[in-house]
């Protein structure tokens, strides 16, 4: 009971809670991949790095196809990757770039349980397989939390356009 009892404080009393949109323990063979399969639908979008230089953020397993706010993030789109350092490009396929706690690799990702509990993830990468700036993303990504847990998925990303305020 103790293990139902956030699950119905979810549903009943917080409105906005992610839905549930993975599935737990999947092995996939081909890239032998054991932990949390992210599913659902994928955006990018450009954004600023931290020194206001050209940025991404991909936001993979969303709960709605739909592009996002900081507002909304967590309660539609839960798992967002920071991309800043050595981004893809068209003519340099396949592509990967690595994830880590802090903006001194390629990017870092995030995954919140709810609007107000988010963790960075210890480690992880991802893998553009097919690029082309403003039009799609084609790929596929592995986030290790603090707790060990390993979200992975495949992502065909579609493309938001936002108003960039840098500087």
């Amino acid at each position: 009971m103790r293990q139902l009892l956030p699950i119905l404080l979810c549903g009943a009393v917080v409105v906005g809670c992610p839905k549930p949109s993975t599935e737990d323990d999947t092995d996939v063979s081909d890239t032998d991949v054991v932990g949390t399969e992210v599913t659902g639908p994928s955006k990018i979008f450009d954004s600023c790095g931290p020194t206001d230089g050209p940025a991404l953020v991909l936001s993979p397993g969303q709960t709605e196809d739909t592009c996002f706010t900081a507002n909304d993030r967590a309660s539609t789109h839960p798992l967002r990757l920071d991309l800043m350092v050595g981004l893809p490009t068209a003519d340099a396929l396949p592509h990967t770039m690595t994830l880590g706690s802090n903006f001194g690799g390629g990017g870092i990702a995030t995954y919140c349980v709810t609007p107000d509990t988010c963790v960075s993830a210890t480690s992880g990468s991802v893998t553009f397989t097919a690029y082309e700036h403003g039009v799609t993303a084609v790929g596929t990504y592995t986030v290790t939390l603090p707790n060990g847990q390993v979200l992975w998925g495949a992502f065909d990303a579609g493309w938001c356009t936002v108003e960039l305020w840098c500087g």
